[in-house]
């Protein structure tokens, strides 16, 4: 390493060329030394690392910078995991970017603007969507298990670099499956609004969930974590990106609920406006970083290939939420100055400025995101011509993002009315789903076998002794 290379060298520009017999060093270069290797063993554990922790991966994990880390001591030889406990042990945040790249298919089918086939599509994102339910309790049921029976695994997940990021999953997963709900219960079968209620309660608890994500996750980067600018991948966007999702939540619910509850429609159209704002900022921010890291260090290894494609999930989800929020402003702020014209006379005329800002927000960010689109394309296909690229539950990072960005594609298409448009969503949705079938059937496979079950984080735990 580094440091062990600058002790070594320290010490020999402090002893005297040989002369035939060996010659014990000076006091000072041995003092020198014993410095040095006292500094590269604190160096080799991140901060925060908890006292006695070894800092030795498992079998089968990836580190930031893609390599494969040695066998851990939970980790059996061949990197499958048997038994129910074990993979509880080992299930790890990651798995609900399943629920998040799964659930937003039924989105996708129903905002597709061809509407000859729209009856078939609504039956085939009822399938998703409820299968979507499924996976999300399964999963939620494994991961509270996971830290209520070991609760130390928690502040282990919190202090892991690339671990911790993936909790961000979670909220994302769940708001997925609320918007779908909405959708689906009110809008497409008509079974009353009940529906869109709801979800709009299940909402809070998203927004909630989300926002201490937004703050708890980097907060630990900034005082546990060690990262360095050549490890750097874009998943460090994951926790700051569910508040976004959670605006274009608002921008659908609140639209639901605008006819018969104004008063509670605007409570959600202002909280998804201020979820847009917290998230967008930050993830522009990261996304900046990112850009230099690309720049300074070229493309991720294939390992983490994958991750390139991540920026386009806040580049589309912003502009669909900001887009969504002010179709809803044309129709939910006119209702609220009629039922309260002392007060709210002056709001006339905002809707139109919201709608005018929204649209042009979703084709400038819409641009930005078909830039990342043919980046991430470039890199992907530079890594795959050197090689194979295994798969691992980073290939989910294909799904959503991509899914975001043709979210915002189709809405652009449908308040222009726009060919071009709607013919650039269909086919990013026609990629979706073919991304979604190369992913989904090795992920059932790795689940069955116990080869996905990977949790770097529990790299010299073991479970406490009854």
């Amino acid at each position: 390493m580094q440091s062990d290379s600058l002790s070594s060298d320290t010490g020999r520009s402090r002893l005297p060329p040989p002369t035939g017999a060996s010659q014990p060093p000076p006091p000072a270069a041995l003092a020198q030394s014993a410095r040095s290797e006292s500094l590269d063993e604190s160096a080799l554990k991140p901060r925060g690392t908890p006292a006695g922790a070894s800092t030795t991966k498992e079998e089968g994990s990836v580190d930031a910078d893609g390599v494969p880390a040695p066998p851990g001591p939970l980790m059996p030889q061949g990197g499958r995991i048997k038994g129910l406990m074990p993979r509880i042990i080992h299930f790890s945040p990651s798995w609900f970017s399943i629920t998040m790249g799964h659930g937003v298919i039924c989105q996708l089918i129903n905002n597709l603007p061809w509407r000859s086939t729209h009856n078939v599509f609504r039956a085939i994102g009822t399938a998703f969507l409820l299968t979507d339910i499924l996976l999300f309790t399964v999963f939620f049921l494994m991961i509270s298990t996971r830290y209520i029976v070991y609760p130390s695994i928690i502040m282990r997940t919190l202090s892991h670099e690339q671990h911790s990021l993936f909790l961000g999953t979670i909220p994302m997963g769940f708001v997925t499956i609320v918007n779908s709900i909405a959708t689906m219960g009110y809008h497409e079968y008509g079974l009353g609004i009940q529906f869109a209620l709801v979800a709009s309660y299940l909402w809070w608890i998203a927004l909630a969930v989300s926002t201490v994500l937004a703050f708890a996750v980097p907060y630990f980067e900034f005082t546990k974590h060690d990262h360095s600018m050549p490890g750097l991948t874009a998943a460090l966007l994951l926790p700051v990106v569910p508040p976004i999702t959670v605006a274009a939540g608002g921008g659908v619910i609140s639209g639901y609920l605008a006819a018969g509850y104004p008063d509670y429609a605007f409570a959600i159209f202002i909280g998804g406006y201020l979820m847009l704002g917290l998230g967008i900022s930050l993830a522009c921010a990261i996304m900046v970083l990112y850009l230099q890291r690309l720049t300074l260090h070229g493309i991720p290894p294939k390992e983490v290939i994958v991750s390139v494609f991540l920026p386009l999930g806040p580049t589309g989800l912003s502009g669909f939420s900001a887009l969504q929020l002010g179709v809803v402003s044309l129709d939910l702020i006119p209702r609220l100055v009629e039922r309260d014209p002392e007060h709210l006379s002056h709001l006339a005329g905002v809707g139109p400025v919201f709608y005018g800002v929204g649209l042009l927000w979703a084709l400038i960010f819409w641009a930005w995101g078909m830039w990342w689109l043919l980046v991430a394309v470039g890199a992907f296909i530079s890594q795959r011509l050197k090689g194979n690229i295994d798969f691992n539950m980073g290939w989910w990072g294909l799904t959503f993002p991509l899914a975001s960005l043709a979210l915002s594609t189709l809405l652009i298409g449908k308040e222009l009315n726009s060919l071009f448009f709607n013919v650039i969503g269909t086919a990013e949705v026609i990629g979706v789903v073919i991304f979604w079938a190369r992913v989904f059937v090795p992920t059932v496979l790795g689940a069955m076998r116990g080869t996905l079950y990977q949790a770097p984080c529990l790299a010299g735990w073991l479970p406490p002794s009854k």
